[in-house]
Formats: C-alpha cells, sequence, structure tokens
C-alpha cells in the first residue's frame, strides 16, 4: 500500500510542476531586442537543464520504487507458495495416516 502511495505522489507532483511551469510560460511577454532574445534563451537552457535533472530524479525514484515493488511482489510469492506447499503437505500426511 506505501509503494502505491509513492508512485501515486510521484506522479501527481511530476504533473502539478508541469502544469505550473506551462502557465508560467504563457504569462511572458514576447522579446522585443537581440538582447532579450538571448536572455530568453539562456533562461530556456536553464529550465531545460532543471527539468532534465528533475526527469532524471523522478526516473531514478520509479526505478526504487518499482524495485521495492518487485521485493514484495516475490516475497509474497515465496509466502504464498510456502503456505500452499505447507498446506499440501498436511493434505497427504491426512490422507496417508
Amino acid at each position: 500500500m506505501m509503494l502505491f502511495y509513492k508512485l501515486w505522489m510521484l506522479e501527481y507532483t511530476t504533473q502539478s510542476l508541469t502544469t505550473w511551469q506551462g502557465l508560467r510560460l504563457h504569462e511572458s511577454k514576447m522579446p522585443q531586442s537581440q538582447m532579450e532574445w538571448a536572455q530568453l534563451l539562456e533562461s530556456q537552457q536553464r529550465y531545460h537543464d532543471a527539468e532534465l535533472q528533475k526527469w532524471r530524479e523522478i526516473i531514478k525514484s520509479s526505478v526504487l520504487l518499482l524495485d521495492q515493488m518487485k521485493d514484495s511482489l516475490l516475497n509474497l510469492q515465496k509466502g504464498i507458495g510456502l503456505r500452499d506447499y505447507s498446506s499440501e503437505t498436511e493434505e497427504k500426511r491426512s490422507r496417508y495416516h
């Protein structure tokens, strides 16, 4: 349950950040001079670098959460397998005794 919550929060945060950035970009005015264009390009490069880093961290977190989920599911499968094996063993014992 905790892994599901973490994945859900990761998705929610990602969507919120993307929406907020999209709204902010629409509010700015168009550059008028060559200097303003250069500043805009520089600003966009910084934004791109920050977004790239954010997505790297999101992907890294997602992979870690998926690994945890895989481990949990494998443990659950082992637990179910052991329980099934022990119940089969008990059935065989009761049949032969």
